[in-house]
């Protein structure tokens, strides 16, 4: 799903092809959004991610992304990757449902097999059922890890040192720290 994005399209320069820092991971469905980007009216650029923290651009409401007011960088890169189209408010909200629901469930998770164990112990002839029980719900913590692994903020292979500069792009927003946890 995910795809490479260049800052400066190859279309205007074929030179940035394959220049890192022109180099950025996007979906793919903003990369295909921003193959048609609209025309910048004066003053307007589009927002360079490797460059800009996006998060002093944009609110998030509900599970659209919603431009600053008089930030015309930030409308133009909103109407350039099409932000709010509804496959990408759509795939925010699946990813939101999805760490609503594994929170909800992982911290319960250990105590369900505990249960489990201790009703297997004092009820012999269930303790095959139970099992069985058991191995489900291990196997649904494992697989809410791996969700809340594939979906985070920042991923595991991310590097662990910034070259920015700037302190101020080492933070994630409020929102997304509430999805975040450490494995």
């Amino acid at each position: 799903m995910v795809s490479i994005e260049h800052v400066t399209p190859q279309s205007e320069d074929k030179e940035q092809r394959n220049k890192y820092d022109n180099c950025v991971l996007a979906c793919r469905f903003c990369n295909s959004s921003r193959g048609t980007k609209p025309k910048a009216a004066a003053g307007e650029m589009l927002l360079n991610p490797t460059e800009v923290a996006w998060q002093e651009h944009f609110e998030v409401l509900g599970d659209c992304l919603t431009p600053v007011v008089d930030d015309p960088d930030a409308a133009y890169t909103h109407r350039s990757y099409n932000l709010d189209a509804p496959i990408k408010v759509n795939l925010r909200r699946f990813r939101r449902t999805l760490y609503d629901d594994h929170f909800g469930f992982l911290p319960r998770g250990p105590g369900i097999i505990r249960k489990l164990l201790a009703t297997a112990a004092a009820h012999p002839e269930e303790a095959q059922e139970l099992l069985v029980d058991v191995k489900a719900v291990r196997i649904a913590i494992q697989r809410a890890e791996t969700d809340l692994k594939s979906y985070a903020a920042v991923t595991a292979d991310c590097p662990k040192s910034c070259v920015c500069g700037s302190e101020a792009n080492h933070s994630l927003p409020e929102w997304m720290l509430e999805q975040t946890v450490e494995f």
